[in-house]
């Protein structure tokens, strides 16, 4: 049978993996829910793996491959890394290869309640582990992964404030201000202990599941930044909105102090819907800037949702 390759995938590619990588290529798919087009779905006989690729510096993909190789020293669930490379080509890209791995999806909305829920105290578990792995800075991760853009706390949150006035001249955000304000506010108040490894989009189809709801595989790092902890936790909400998944993720994290840290994951929900406003706008998404900014607004309409103290149900 003839391989079955996606006509968007680099053809000089298919001999660089046998050569480099011992990959005889017989398949090289787009995933269906792929954004990007940069990732693919690949076998070579009976091994199944991913491809990801990007042109060159590739800064994004140098950065997730170092950010997942030093999750995977610690014996976190990420994929074998199996190869990478670089294209020469007209346009060069760097590629890496790593092991496919079976499992379901995290979207909490698609889950019956009590699975979604015990999903996400168990995550919060593995969440606590990434965030032992420090860095050297804050903000976008150098391609190490080991040292960041800012060094230190003050310098990232600055790059916040110009963030948010870059939103005000985006939109009306005169009935958030005050709101985002005081968040910028409080997380200067209370920095981190030191700067973690964050991975960045920690939701949805980046997180594989087993059949009892165990973590079976962390992927795709390619958004991996030097954080707050809490960031994490605060973006694991953008995408399903499930407050009570977001608890259950509080609890299987058992944060140190647990009422300061709820207030900065608030906090830092506020300034992701700041963040992906100016995103949104950059990528000329109308839709998805109206998304982000009804996103934003609900701090504001659900004052008992994103109540200032710990929620009860916390507290023990």
């Amino acid at each position: 049978m003839p391989p079955i390759i996606d006509p968007t995938f680099p053809p000089a590619l298919l001999s660089r993996l046998k050569k480099e990588a011992g990959l005889d290529v017989t398949e090289a798919l787009l995933p269906k829910n792929g954004m990007w087009k940069s990732t693919f779905l690949m076998r070579a006989g009976d091994i199944r793996f991913v491809l990801r690729m990007e042109p060159e510096p590739a800064l994004k993909l140098r950065r997730a491959t170092a950010a997942q190789q030093r999750a995977r020293e610690i014996h976190l669930p990420v994929p074998k890394l199996l190869g990478q490379g670089f294209e020469n080509d007209a346009k060069p890209f760097m590629w890496t290869a790593e092991e496919f791995i079976e499992g379901n999806f995290y979207f909490p909305n698609d889950m019956e309640k009590s699975r979604a829920l015990r999903a996400s105290r168990n995550l919060g578990k593995v969440l606590r582990t990434v965030h032992t792995l420090t860095v050297n800075g804050y903000g976008e991760l150098n391609p190490d992964a080991l040292t960041a853009e800012f060094a230190d706390w003050d310098d990232y949150l600055a790059s916040k404030w110009r963030e948010f006035q870059r939103a005000q001249d985006l939109i009306d955000l005169s009935a958030e201000r005050g709101e985002i304000e005081e968040a910028l506010h409080f997380l200067a108040k209370h920095p981190p202990k030191s700067a973690v490894l964050c991975h960045g989009d920690f939701a949805d189809d980046n997180i594989l599941l087993d059949a009892d709801d165990q973590p079976r595989a962390i992927i795709d790092w390619n958004n991996c930044l030097a954080c707050d902890p809490a960031h994490d936790l605060a973006y694991s909400y953008v995408w399903p909105q499930r407050m009570d998944c977001l608890h259950e993720l509080f609890a299987g994290y058992s944060p140190d102090n647990p009422e300061i840290f709820w207030l900065s994951i608030r906090a830092h929900r506020l300034l992701l819907g700041v963040m992906f406003i100016v995103r949104q706008h950059d990528r000329a998404n109308e839709n998805g800037k109206a998304f982000f900014t009804k996103m934003l607004r609900e701090v504001n309409a659900n004052p008992e949702k994103w109540s200032r103290k710990l929620p009860a149900n916390l507290t023990a």
